[in-house]
């Protein structure tokens, strides 16, 4: 763009906009390569430019990196602080050229990678066991050992590490011979006696050979058999004169020591069932210490893993696998097999076994709930979808003795908590409300030298969260003057300060207390508020004043006033800040005092809630009504809050620093992050997950991510571990540390090609979409990060975790999101974008896993299209490509197509270490629900739960067809053998060893969503109630609402097909504790038309589902105005304002205008034709469907500028003068 100085306003002369005009017309138009470069601070990219004429200047903006080199190419040097910078290209020939650079930091905070771990309950229930005389039931979980009444299920004691465990993990146990227990834990076997005392056997003090115990029985002889599922252990077998043998793969005939469940026999012996994937079969070893084993190999068992065990009374033996299903081997060594296919069996994973006591079977299993087989053979099947199981993967079942069950559920993912299924066939859920917590109102949190978690409670005592996840609990019966713990500081000695409201207490590094009062020490008041530690020794802030303590334990006597400290920290000057009644006082190193308040500085609130040193000389300060200020070294002062920033409330009640110069916030509204440039997310419990808004504490965890302590004020309460990526999390999921290993350092690619469609059918492109997406997020699902995925797409503002908004680092090209931003139209697809996805996907290098290739759109006979015209990418092209990356990296590559047509495409693109998969042979492929039913959205979901390629291929293929017509009519397709030729016996191979990122467990399931609402007719201002009922296989329902699409919304759209009004949303409300019927309201019926229903809900892995669309119909009403449609709510210099008209009805004519910041209308009669408004002259529009199209530069007024559309009928004179006939379209935008 040539540029010219001038100035124009824009008010005192329209001939100026046609001059901008003019020049415009001159431009050159400079290409930058890359188009928007993304560095991280301190590296350096590679930069082009072209459409230059002669001597070229590179001018980065103030601050905002360095360039070295010359001319057309140069390297730039990112700055050090993150954020967005502007370089400006000059030529010799008054041409210039912008490119926006994005500096990011090498560990992004966003919400769509938050990740929080809640400690709030013991809900993952692993064994149940009645007390002998049935009086007490006792429950394992992943936080202790429960004693419950056994009647009524009421809760009386959990035994922890504070009881004597030697971990909380309680995984086995069985009652002794005395009333007391053999507890099996990951720290060890611990035998509680019945007096409560106990004792710890571990491998350095016992035979045990492994401190971790998955299994522990009674051998009838007075002793134990004891196995563990990690490698070394092996089976352990603690005879009854307390001695120790040991039985592994090297000494004996144990096929593997992964040990994952025991029973004795009859006869003295014992039955081992060996891993869960991939599991080592079933070994027996007989009471005469010989051994036998079954496997797939030896035997008709369907399965190695090997996870329930249940003997049948006549000799034989129910075997429950982890992915086979149910066997039953007689006692004639007759194999009968049950699963899916033949019974109805629910699931293939059979996780726990009870005889019913009438001839028939319980059956628990990991993904479809209870299952009941009767002794005539016949099923029945309690699910969370028909029953009141709130979790369908089922670990435990018991015998309550009364015709009735107990139930364990629930895993790590999404625990639920032990069930009672009453012999009159009622349902009783106990969900646990804290788990090593004391309470769930956590007010401060400390980590020590061992990276172990202690966390201040305000009713509970003391929590100590060790590294190995054991919980410690103390009180005021253990040590503590109070319950109520305000604030925690390490002693420097591997103890710890902790202040209560009853006075000060010091835990030594050996266990010893200290409790000071105003009695015993130099405390002015027994109400502790704040701790700091500096070289001078502790200072001690309380409701009566400053206390310090020397560093040889004397007291010091400051004579401060008797004030309450609230927050306090110490300077590099030797001074202490203190925040008291008042505002903010400095205590000077010469003990003077000055200090701070609203009225005589900065600071905007003289309550202030806590103090933060910034590292830079200055500090932070949290209020409790005036939300976050700083003031700096030089003494100058800023001030955030809710009206000037998006610190989402006034009350802040902590701070902290994070590893890369930002700081947390919390306040009594959610959590929020500001980064070094400035930049604020938001995290609550709406949008991020979070167990409540209100937070009281916040603690780095040193990588990347923090501990959050909340409070019951805000919702859940209790205390959280907020990270981000998947791959730690997933690292919990895995069955191996070599598992765990890959997720972590393997290298991995995906490429996601998204085209624009031709747009045929209803909500094709939603559809679409969709699938796209939905690829997408299980991508996510499975560990990879959004540096690890290529998404190539037409629209670089789609929204990935399904909440609205755009998800701006997602969409890599052709246009990405910040270029939308930036002024740049989106565009179709081309070959050469498609050629620049593999370029990136080579730069990856060698992939621990294949490269990733999935198509979703259209496609013609042998041809994908890239645009709705003439853009195609043959298979010879596609095929050509992928051989150069093979070439050139060595890697498998897996090709997933989803569209029409597509199975004309695989012998194309077959090939040596290549899985193609196509959704349909060379016919039609068939979508519905909006792309949540079709080939790619099942196929995902099963590569989601962990299955092969091949398997879950398989799987959707079978599915298919029992949908009825259309669906009976596609055939997927697979070719992995290179031959070309699909779904023929050689095909497979390749594809069930490919797994999506591993194959490991499975991850949450499917929400299922059906509608109560039902089409129909209504009148304008009508309230209508709306219902959905929800369910989900496995995990959890986090929220649903419904969005409605109004004829006003489906109106006003941009040119490019975006909403230009948010479209209305109805936060539904479940009544009914299973929180399956969701229910709500909608009264905003105004215009007539249709108006579109879509349920959706949200899990708690953050997968979105979507309803079958409801349409209510309007059929009388005022028409819907439309709006001109605008392509941005907010433009730049740079960027190319435009505004375009909807299509006139017949019968109308309209009129344009547009109102400046501050107030003056122009009225248009055809493009740019801008003339004054006069008050009572219109010219009608005469132009064709842009009305508007100038460049944004800096002459124009900065505001806010409104766009008007009125129509009215042809041959209505004087318009202005009859607005009864008016249907006005009104829009804004702004020029920033």
């Amino acid at each position: 763009m040539a540029i010219q100085p001038f100035t124009f306003y824009m008010r005192h002369s329209i001939l100026l906009l046609f001059w901008l005009l003019w020049i415009s017309a001159a431009q050159a138009e400079l290409v930058f390569t890359p188009q928007a470069p993304i560095v991280e601070v301190d590296k350096q990219i590679t930069l082009s430019v072209s459409g230059t004429s002669g001597e070229i200047t590179w001018s980065p903006s103030p601050q905002g990196g360095q360039i070295q080199g010359k001319g057309n190419q140069v390297t730039y040097i990112a700055p050090s602080l993150a954020g967005f910078y502007v370089l400006t290209v000059f030529d010799s020939k008054g041409n210039v050229g912008v490119v926006k650079i994005t500096v990011t930091l090498a560990e992004t905070i966003s919400l769509e990678n938050a990740n929080w771990e809640v400690f709030t309950n013991r809900s993952y229930i692993r064994a149940l066991v009645l007390s002998e005389e049935g009086q007490t039931l006792w429950v394992a979980t992943a936080g202790g050992l429960e004693q419950r009444e056994a009647q009524t299920g009421e809760l009386k004691k959990v035994l922890t590490n504070l009881d004597g465990l030697p971990s909380n993990s309680v995984n086995s146990f069985v009652t002794d011979e005395n009333g007391g227990l053999w507890i099996g834990t990951a720290g060890g076997l611990y035998h509680r006696y019945a007096q409560g005392t106990g004792e710890v056997f571990n491998k350095g003090n016992s035979g045990l050979p492994n401190n971790h115990v998955s299994s522990v029985i009674k051998d009838g002889q007075g002793g134990l058999w004891v196995g563990a599922n990690e490698a070394g252990f092996g089976l352990a077998h603690r005879h009854a004169d307390g001695t120790w043998e040991v039985f592994n793969k090297d000494n004996s005939g144990m096929p593997s020591n992964n040990v994952s469940f025991l029973m004795t026999d009859v006869q003295g012996g014992v039955w081992v069932g060996t891993g869960k994937f991939p599991g080592h079969g079933l070994a027996h070893r007989r009471a005469d210490g010989s051994w036998e084993i079954f496997n797939q190999n030896n035997s008709k068992l369907p399965n190695n893993g090997i996870v329930s065990l249940l003997k049948d009374g006549h000799g034989g033996l129910w075997i429950g696998t982890w992915y086979g299903g149910l066997a039953h081997r007689h006692a004639d060594g007759n194999w009968e097999i049950f699963n899916q296919d033949n019974s109805g069996l629910p699931d293939k994973s059979v996780t726990s076994l009870l005889d019913d006591g009438r001839g028939g079977l319980w059956v628990g299993t990991g993904e479809g709930g209870l299952a009941h087989r009767h002794a005539d053979g016949r099923w029945d099947v309690f699910n969370q979808e028909n029953s009141d199981i709130p979790h369908n993967q089922i670990n435990s079942i018991l015998a309550d003795g009364l015709g009735g069950l107990w139930i364990g559920t629930g895993n790590f993912e999404a625990g639920s908590g032990v069930i009672h299924y009453h012999a009159d066939g009622t349902w009783e859920v106990f969900k646990q409300t804290h788990a090593g917590l004391p309470d769930n109102d956590v007010t401060t949190i400390l980590t020590d030298a061992l990276g172990d978690i202690w966390v201040g409670t305000y009713n509970g005592g003391l929590a100590h969260l060790t590294a190995n996840g054991a919980w410690e609990l103390f009180d005021k019966n253990t040590g503590l003057p109070s319950n109520q713990v305000n604030s925690l500081i390490s002693d420097g000695f591997g103890g710890l300060w902790i202040g209560t409201n009853e006075g000060l207490a010091r835990r030594h590094a050996d266990g010893r207390w200290e409790i000071f009062n105003p009695g015993n020490s130099g405390l002015p008041d027994t109400d502790i508020y704040s701790l700091f530690a500096d070289d001078t020794g502790l200072w001690v802030g309380t409701k009566g004043g400053l206390a310090h303590q020397n560093p040889d334990g004397t007291w010091e006597n400051l004579g401060l006033p008797s004030v309450g400290v609230y927050s306090l920290i110490t300077d590099a000057q030797k001074g202490v800040w203190m925040a008291v009644d008042d505002g903010l006082v400095h205590l000077n190193a010469d003990r003077t005092l000055e200090p701070f308040n609203k009225d005589n500085s900065g600071l905007p609130d003289n309550w202030v809630t806590f103090l933060l040193d910034d590292g830079l000389g200055g500090i932070w300060i949290g209020t409790k009504e005036s939300g976050l200020a700083r003031r700096k070294a030089s003494g100058t002062w800023e001030v955030f809050n809710t009206s000037n920033s998006e610190l989402p409330s006034n009350r802040v009640n902590t701070i902290i620093k994070d590893d890369q110069g930002g700081i947390w916030v919390g306040t009594d509204q959610g959590l929020a992050h500001r980064n070094p440039n400035s930049a604020w997310v938001i995290f609550n419990n709406s949008n991020a997950g979070a167990p409540a808004n209100w937070v009281n504490t916040l603690l780095s965890d040193n990588h990347g991510g923090i501990w959050v302590g909340t409070s019951l004020e805000g919702g859940l309460g209790g205390l959280s571990h907020l990270t981000f990526g998947q791959k730690s999390a997933l690292c919990t999921q895995v069955n191996t540390t070599e598992e765990c290993n890959a997720l972590l350092n393997d290298k991995r690619a995906a490429i996601i090609i998204h085209p624009r469609g031709q747009g045929r059918g209803y909500n094709q492109a939603f559809s679409i979409e969709f699938m796209a997406t939905h690829a997408y997020r299980t991508l996510q699902a499975r560990g990879y990060d959004n540096d690890e995925i290529y998404f190539l797409s037409y629209k670089p503002d789609v929204d990935i975790n399904g909440d609205g908004m755009v998800d701006r680092n997602v969409v890599d090209g052709p246009i990405t999101a910040f270029d939308l931003v930036g002024g740049t139209s989106p565009r179709d697809l081309t070959r050469a974008d498609v050629l620049k996805s593999f370029d990136w996907a080579k730069q990856q290098g060698k992939l621990g896993h294949p490269l990733l290739l999935i198509f979703v759109d259209h496609a013609l006979t042998g041809k994908l299209r890239l645009d709705p015209f003439n853009e195609i990418l043959t298979a010879q092209d596609l095929g050509n490509m992928l051989t150069d990356y093979q070439q050139a990296t060595d890697n498998q590559v897996a090709v997933v197509l989803e569209a029409c047509h597509t199975g004309s495409l695989v012998s194309g693109l077959a090939g040596p270490n290549r899985v193609i998969i196509s959704s349909t042979a060379e016919d039609l492929a068939y979508y519905d629900n909006l792309g949540t039913f079709s080939f790619s959205k099942f196929f995902f979901d099963n590569l989601r739960r962990g299955d092969n390629f091949f398997n879950a291929f398989q799987t959707v293929k079978d599915k298919l067809p029992t949908y009825g017509h259309p669906f009976n009519q596609q055939v997927p397709q697979l070719d992995d053998d290179g031959d070309g030729q699909a779904n023929s016996s050689r095909d497979g191979r390749l594809a069930r060893k490919i797994c999506l990122n591993g194959c490991f467990g499975a991850l949450s399931g499917e929400i299922t969503l059906e509608a109560e609402t039902v089409p129909s007719t209504v009148t304008v201002g009508q309230t209508v109630s709306i219902a959905v009922r929800a369910g989900i296989t496995e995990g959890s329902i986090k929220r649903v609402w419904a969005l409605v699409i109004t004829p006003e919304a489906a109106k006003q759209r941009s040119e490019e097909g975006f909403s230009l009004i948010p479209t209305p949303v109805v936060k539904l409300h479940t009544a009914d504790n299973h929180r399956v019927r969701w229910q709500g309201s909608f009264s905003g019926f105004r215009y007539k038309g249709e108006y579109v229903v879509t349920f959706m809900a949200e899990d708690d892995e953050g997968f979105i589902t979507a309803a079958q669309p409801v349409v209510m119909t309007l059929p009388e009403g005022p028409e819907a105005p439309a709006v001109a449609a605008i392509a941005q709510t907010a433009y730049h210099d740079g960027d190319m304002f435009k505004v375009k008209l909807p299509p006139l009805p017949n019968g109308q004519v309209q009129y344009v205008g547009v109102a400046l910041p501050d107030g003056t209308i122009f009225v248009l009669a055809d493009l740019n034709g801008f003339a004054p408004f006069d008050g009572a002259n219109l010219p009608v529009w005469q132009g064709s469907e842009v009305a508007i199209e100038v460049p944004i530069s800096a002459g124009i007024p900065r505001g806010e500028y409104t766009i008007y559309l009125l129509r009215v009928p042809v041959g209505l004179e004087q318009p202005i003068a009859h607005p009864e006939q008016w249907v006005l379209g009104v829009n804004t935008f702004k020029v920033e």
